[in-house]
Protein backbone atom coordinates (compact mmCIF):
# COMPACT_ATOMS: atom_id res chain seq x y z
CA UNK A 1 0.00 0.00 0.00
CA UNK A 2 1.39 3.38 -1.06
CA UNK A 3 0.09 5.59 1.75
CA UNK A 4 0.41 3.26 4.72
CA UNK A 5 1.86 5.96 7.00
CA UNK A 6 -1.26 8.09 6.48
CA UNK A 7 -3.55 5.15 7.23
CA UNK A 8 -1.63 4.36 10.43
CA UNK A 9 -2.35 7.88 11.74
CA UNK A 10 -6.14 7.61 11.40
CA UNK A 11 -7.84 7.68 14.79
CA UNK A 12 -11.51 8.21 13.87
CA UNK A 13 -13.71 7.55 10.83
CA UNK A 14 -17.17 9.08 10.52
CA UNK A 15 -19.83 8.47 7.88
CA UNK A 16 -23.31 9.86 7.41
CA UNK A 17 -26.36 7.64 7.84
CA UNK A 18 -26.37 6.64 4.17
CA UNK A 19 -24.99 3.20 3.23
CA UNK A 20 -22.87 4.63 0.40
CA UNK A 21 -20.77 6.77 2.75
CA UNK A 22 -20.22 3.80 5.04
CA UNK A 23 -19.21 1.58 2.12
CA UNK A 24 -16.83 4.28 0.90
CA UNK A 25 -14.77 4.24 4.09
CA UNK A 26 -15.12 0.55 4.97
CA UNK A 27 -11.90 -0.57 3.17
CA UNK A 28 -10.00 2.28 4.82
CA UNK A 29 -11.47 1.30 8.18
CA UNK A 30 -10.25 -2.25 7.74
CA UNK A 31 -6.74 -1.10 6.76
CA UNK A 32 -6.50 1.36 9.63
CA UNK A 33 -8.07 -0.93 12.21
CA UNK A 34 -10.53 1.83 13.15
CA UNK A 35 -14.30 1.33 13.37
CA UNK A 36 -16.60 3.52 11.30
CA UNK A 37 -18.95 5.63 13.40
CA UNK A 38 -22.18 6.35 11.54
CA UNK A 39 -24.74 8.94 12.44
CA UNK A 40 -28.38 8.41 11.51
CA UNK A 41 -30.78 11.16 10.68
CA UNK A 42 -31.52 12.47 14.16
CA UNK A 43 -34.96 13.98 14.76
CA UNK A 44 -33.59 16.03 17.66
CA UNK A 45 -31.31 17.85 15.20
CA UNK A 46 -33.68 17.93 12.23
CA UNK A 47 -36.19 20.47 11.04
CA UNK A 48 -38.99 19.27 8.77
CA UNK A 49 -37.15 15.97 8.24
CA UNK A 50 -34.17 17.73 6.66
CA UNK A 51 -31.09 15.71 7.51
CA UNK A 52 -28.68 17.28 9.93
CA UNK A 53 -24.92 17.02 10.34
CA UNK A 54 -25.02 18.07 13.99
CA UNK A 55 -24.20 14.65 15.45
CA UNK A 56 -21.16 14.37 13.17
CA UNK A 57 -19.96 17.88 13.96
CA UNK A 58 -20.38 17.33 17.68
CA UNK A 59 -18.42 14.08 17.42
CA UNK A 60 -15.62 15.73 15.41
CA UNK A 61 -15.33 18.48 17.99
CA UNK A 62 -15.17 15.95 20.82
CA UNK A 63 -12.12 14.11 19.45
CA UNK A 64 -8.79 14.69 21.19
CA UNK A 65 -6.28 17.24 19.88
CA UNK A 66 -3.96 15.72 17.24
CA UNK A 67 -6.58 13.22 16.07
CA UNK A 68 -6.60 12.21 12.42
CA UNK A 69 -10.22 12.02 11.32
CA UNK A 70 -11.78 10.83 8.08
CA UNK A 71 -15.32 12.01 7.33
CA UNK A 72 -17.33 10.53 4.46
CA UNK A 73 -20.21 12.76 3.51
CA UNK A 74 -22.42 13.29 0.52
CA UNK A 75 -23.61 16.24 -1.49
CA UNK A 76 -26.15 17.35 1.07
CA UNK A 77 -23.85 17.19 4.08
CA UNK A 78 -20.20 17.76 3.24
CA UNK A 79 -20.36 21.54 2.80
CA UNK A 80 -22.47 21.84 5.95
CA UNK A 81 -19.65 20.11 7.80
CA UNK A 82 -16.89 22.21 6.23
CA UNK A 83 -18.52 25.64 5.99
CA UNK A 84 -18.84 28.80 8.01
CA UNK A 85 -22.39 29.53 6.92
CA UNK A 86 -24.15 26.54 8.46
CA UNK A 87 -25.40 27.39 11.93
CA UNK A 88 -27.22 24.17 12.62
CA UNK A 89 -30.71 23.47 13.80
CA UNK A 90 -31.63 25.55 16.84
CA UNK A 91 -28.04 26.92 16.81
CA UNK A 92 -26.84 23.80 18.62
CA UNK A 93 -24.03 23.19 16.15
CA UNK A 94 -22.34 24.85 13.23
CA UNK A 95 -19.91 24.04 10.45
CA UNK A 96 -16.16 23.80 10.98
CA UNK A 97 -15.53 27.28 9.64
CA UNK A 98 -14.20 27.15 6.08
CA UNK A 99 -15.54 29.57 3.48
CA UNK A 100 -16.91 27.16 0.87
CA UNK A 101 -18.83 29.87 -0.98
CA UNK A 102 -16.11 31.22 -3.26
CA UNK A 103 -13.76 28.86 -5.06
CA UNK A 104 -15.72 26.63 -7.47
CA UNK A 105 -12.57 24.64 -8.33
CA UNK A 106 -11.98 23.66 -4.69
CA UNK A 107 -15.64 23.54 -3.66
CA UNK A 108 -17.67 22.54 -6.77
CA UNK A 109 -21.41 23.12 -6.41
CA UNK A 110 -24.70 22.53 -8.16
CA UNK A 111 -27.25 25.32 -8.49
CA UNK A 112 -28.61 24.40 -5.04
CA UNK A 113 -25.19 24.86 -3.41
CA UNK A 114 -24.52 21.17 -2.77
CA UNK A 115 -21.79 18.93 -4.11
CA UNK A 116 -22.79 17.75 -7.61
CA UNK A 117 -24.11 14.20 -7.91
CA UNK A 118 -21.23 13.21 -10.22
CA UNK A 119 -18.46 14.37 -7.87
CA UNK A 120 -16.90 11.40 -6.09
CA UNK A 121 -13.23 12.21 -5.94
CA UNK A 122 -12.85 15.34 -3.81
CA UNK A 123 -10.66 15.05 -0.75
CA UNK A 124 -10.21 18.01 1.58
CA UNK A 125 -7.48 17.91 4.21
CA UNK A 126 -8.49 20.22 7.03
CA UNK A 127 -6.58 21.10 10.20
CA UNK A 128 -8.14 22.19 13.47
CA UNK A 129 -5.67 23.56 16.00
CA UNK A 130 -5.97 23.39 19.79
CA UNK A 131 -7.81 26.73 19.85
CA UNK A 132 -10.36 25.49 17.29
CA UNK A 133 -9.08 27.49 14.30
CA UNK A 134 -9.72 25.68 11.03
CA UNK A 135 -7.74 25.83 7.79
CA UNK A 136 -7.79 24.00 4.50
CA UNK A 137 -4.39 22.35 4.09
CA UNK A 138 -5.00 20.60 0.81
CA UNK A 139 -7.62 19.77 -1.80
CA UNK A 140 -7.00 16.88 -4.15
CA UNK A 141 -8.98 14.90 -6.66
CA UNK A 142 -8.36 11.24 -6.01
CA UNK A 143 -8.96 7.96 -7.77
CA UNK A 144 -10.08 5.82 -4.80
CA UNK A 145 -9.20 2.43 -6.35
CA UNK A 146 -5.66 3.63 -7.12
CA UNK A 147 -5.27 5.15 -3.65
CA UNK A 148 -5.51 1.76 -1.96
CA UNK A 149 -3.25 -0.16 -4.41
Amino acid sequence: MKNHSIVEKITHIFASHRPRTYLTVLPLSELAGVNVTTYPKDAEYSVNQVESVCPTLLAIRSTPVNSTIVVAGHGGTIYKILSTGYTGDNDRCGGLGLDTSKNQMIYPKDDDGTLPEDEYSNLWKVSIDAEGSVKLDQHVLIDPPKLLN
